[in-house]
């Protein structure tokens, strides 16, 4: 929850916010925890649930150049 809350900070996400927003931010927080290597699968465990698709790794680049 906290990365997913710095990711909006870090991409001057402001509100209201989108679906967009939403899915960027829970891709951030993956970048985020990933880089500290801290655990990952309860972003990628709620991914389908939140956005209706299932988690990939290719979704990263949508956001990678702002982490």
């Amino acid at each position: 929850v906290e990365a997913h809350e710095i990711s909006h900070l870090i991409m001057n996400h402001s509100a209201p916010r989108s679906d967009k927003d939403e899915l960027e931010a829970d891709l951030g927080a993956y970048l985020l925890l990933k880089s500290q290597n801290l655990p990952v699968d309860n972003v990628k465990k709620q991914f389908k649930f939140r956005h209706g698709i299932e988690f990939d790794e290719s979704l990263l680049d949508q956001v990678r150049d702002k982490f």
